[in-house]
């Protein structure tokens, strides 16, 4: 190699270039990664969510003004009740049953839609609650005459006494299911008889039930022991499944809470007609039915006997 050759200037080409990464990179047609292009929203998907909300508000505004109408119109005067009439109440003042019905009514309390309403009132609350606040009160309609009437008719059916129900504090009225529903003067009635024993709780009388499981049969009892001849005067609780009924004969009969009426009678008739007791039914102080073909008596200052 010459001298000339020697002293020149070498290039060489694997330097950098200005402004090189010092790395080559090439890019064979795809993009880069990392700056995608942004997704254009599809103006179809846009419309569509502008109509579900203008939707979606003008059934809340729709909703809004039915609820505010209808508001309106349970309160209009023309369509709200403005009399009470009361049907079929006999010892029951029917002023009384106005009072409790107006005072259920109109409670002073804002309710959105009026219970005043001659098509809104709550046509079942009411009755429930007449029947719980007035117990005489056996069962109770409430309705209109007309579509359109302002009167609402109250028709009440009354309990009817089938007995008393006494203990020290006073006697009470009780109906043919042995429920207590009113205090009854001391004085007797005629054609009632009287009950004695405990009730389930020891409050008011009023509202409790009487023997409920079994009152219906023991007052067939007393029935057929009437029709029988034998009329009875009072019924006593003893212990918790057994009764006493003084007669009016003056001998009282002890006999099971769980009997048959009918097989009752046919035991008593036969020991009353017994050698033993026949024609000493004044002497009488007691006949036990309690113990099936046994049968127990007892005469005044003697000792208790039985039949067999």
């Amino acid at each position: 190699m010459s001298a000339k050759t020697r002293s020149g200037k070498v290039i060489d080409l694997r330097k950098k270039k200005p402004g090189s990464s010092g790395t080559l990179s090439f890019n064979w047609g795809g993009s880069h990664a990392s700056r995608p292009k942004p997704a254009r929203q599809s103006p179809l998907r846009a419309r569509r969510r502008r109509t579900r909300a203008i939707a979606g508000l003008g059934m809340f505004t729709i909703l809004a003004m039915l609820a505010y109408g209808a508001n309106w119109i349970s309160y209009v005067p023309r369509f709200s009740i403005a009399a009470v009439e009361v049907e079929g109440a006999a010892d029951i003042p029917p002023r009384l049953i106005e009072a409790y019905l107006e005072a259920d009514l109109f409670d002073g309390a804002y309710a959105f839609l009026s219970r005043q309403n001659i098509f809104l009132y709550p046509r079942e609350s009411l009755e429930e609650s007449l029947m719980e606040q007035v117990p005489r009160i056996r069962s109770a309609k409430v309705s209109r005459e007309g579509l359109l009437a302002q009167a609402v008719v109250v028709t009440v059916e009354e309990r009817e006494p089938r007995g008393r129900w006494c203990d020290a504090g006073g006697c009470y009225y009780l109906d043919k299911d042995g429920f207590i529903f009113a205090s009854a003067p001391l004085a007797s009635d005629i054609g009632l008889y009287t009950f004695a024993g405990t009730l389930a709780n020891s409050g008011s009388p009023i509202g409790q039930t009487f023997l409920p499981r079994y009152f219906p049969n023991m007052l067939e009892f007393l029935e057929k022991l009437k029709d029988a001849g034998y009329p009875p005067l009072d019924l006593s609780l003893e212990g918790e499944e057994d009764v006493s009924v003084m007669l009016d004969w003056g001998f009282e009969i002890r006999a099971p809470l769980r009997s048959d009426p009918d097989k009752l009678i046919r035991d008593l008739e036969l020991v009353l007609a017994s050698d033993t007791l026949r024609g000493k039914e004044s002497r009488l102080e007691y006949i036990d039915l309690r113990f099936g073909n046994r049968v127990y008596y007892k005469f005044e200052n003697s000792e208790a006997a039985k039949i067999e």
